[in-house]
């Protein structure tokens, strides 16, 4: 695609000549070529004595491009043939940059780029420029000025809503407010509402934001800023060192509270392991206690029932042996015990006693007749006891074999 070229104006015409009066080249569409924009760009300011020797020393000097017209922002370009450095306007300043700059940062041949390219990228470049200046002489007072109001900005230009919304950090609904976009009224008049001073300048949700439209803020949005910060800054300042404190007072207390609650949690806990560990006490206790019990059972079985005549006609009746070694464990032994100490009282025993006392017999897992009869001609120990217990014990002693 064919760059675009100066056109017949009076301006381009005076242009096209003094370019041509600094190039090497005579002709203009090679000439054009020799030039680019360096980026440095300058404005003047108010007693502004700190003017770049770029240009001081261009031909017609601060306050003028290379054409001859006046201009306020001036660019820098330079002839990269002779290293001539010039100043020229906006308007103006496409020309230049068009030619080398875009060919040389994409690594394209000029002919390659299409108009929807230069476009975009004089576009970019012109913004930054207009930006860093605009920074350069205001960056310190914008920075100044909107330091800690933010906060000022959120309460004056915005309005309650009848909606609430939970705040996590209070944990209690705080009413929404909702920013002014749109301004209400005339600057400095009694009935002025501004819009939201950080809404128009870096709100994410604003898609017109001008810090990423421009990159510096238009002279309304600074007027405004400089309004918030000389008229509400310091009225609202205890207004809203009060409500900090109220906040602090309310974050204080739920701390407090958050503190009380744990220290409730922790005595629950202690007093539920405090509990626990008395259960298992108890637990422990009452196991000593069937054991104690059990031993008592043993004794009674093998030392007193067993030679009761109520007993004696039982061992006759069924032929078995009244031995606490016939229990596997403490639950035979106590239900065998229960149903000796009946028989004993009653001189007989009960239908479901005799099938308890068959089911506690024909256990495979107890002690035969004769692993018993072989233990009690050897040794006083009682029941409960399982037969590989008893085979173990009998083995243990060389099966009591003389």
């Amino acid at each position: 695609m064919e760059l675009r070229k100066l056109g017949n104006g009076h301006w381009d015409r005076k242009l096209i000549a003094r370019m041509l009066a600094k190039s090497v080249s005579d002709d203009f569409d090679e000439a054009i070529k020799e030039w680019k924009a360096t980026g440095d760009c300058w404005w003047p300011k108010y007693f502004d004595n700190d003017i770049p020797d770029w240009v001081r020393v261009s031909e017609n000097g601060p306050g003028f491009c290379l054409c001859g017209h006046t201009v306020y922002y001036h660019f820098c370009i330079i002839n990269t043939v002779t290293q001539e450095q010039e100043c020229v306007g906006s308007d103006h300043i496409n020309a230049y940059m068009i030619a080398r700059s875009i060919a040389e940062e994409m690594g394209l041949e000029p002919s390659d780029i299409s108009e929807e390219q230069v476009q975009m990228w004089i576009k970019e470049r012109v913004k930054n420029m207009k930006a860093d200046a605009w920074w350069a002489e205001n960056g310190d007072y914008w920075n100044e000025i909107t330091e800690g109001l933010r906060e000022v900005d959120a309460w004056i230009n915005s309005r309650d809503t009848n909606e609430y919304r939970w705040d996590e950090e209070l944990q209690q609904n705080v009413k929404k407010r909702k920013l002014i976009k749109r301004a209400v009224g005339e600057p400095l008049a009694s009935n002025y509402q501004m819009a939201s001073v950080f809404w128009r300048w870096d709100n994410p949700k604003n898609s017109r934001a001008q810090i990423n439209g421009q990159g510096y803020p238009n002279d309304a949005l600074l007027r405004d800023a400089t309004i918030l910060h000389l008229t509400m800054r310091e009225p609202y300042a205890n207004a809203m060192a009060e409500r900090r404190r109220l906040i602090e007072t309310r974050l204080e207390r739920l701390a407090e509270e958050r503190e009380r609650v744990a220290r409730l949690r922790e005595e629950r806990e202690r007093q539920y392991e405090e509990a626990q560990r008395r259960m298992r006490l108890r637990q422990e206790q009452k196991r000593l206690e069937q054991k104690r019990n059990s031993i008592g059972y043993s004794t009674s079985i093998d030392n007193e029932y067993a030679k009761t005549p109520q007993v004696q006609k039982i061992i006759e009746y069924y032929g078995i042996i009244v031995d606490s070694l016939v229990t596997r464990n403490d639950n035979d032994l106590e239900e065998y015990y229960f149903i000796l100490e009946h028989c004993v009282k009653h001189g007989e025993i009960t239908e479901p006693q005799v099938r308890r006392l068959r089911a506690i017999y024909g256990n495979p897992d107890r002690a035969t007749d004769e692993q018993i009869l072989l233990i009690r001609e050897n040794t006083e120990i009682r029941g409960p006891i399982t037969k590989d217990r008893a085979e173990e014990l009998i083995q243990q002693n060389n099966g009591w074999v003389a």
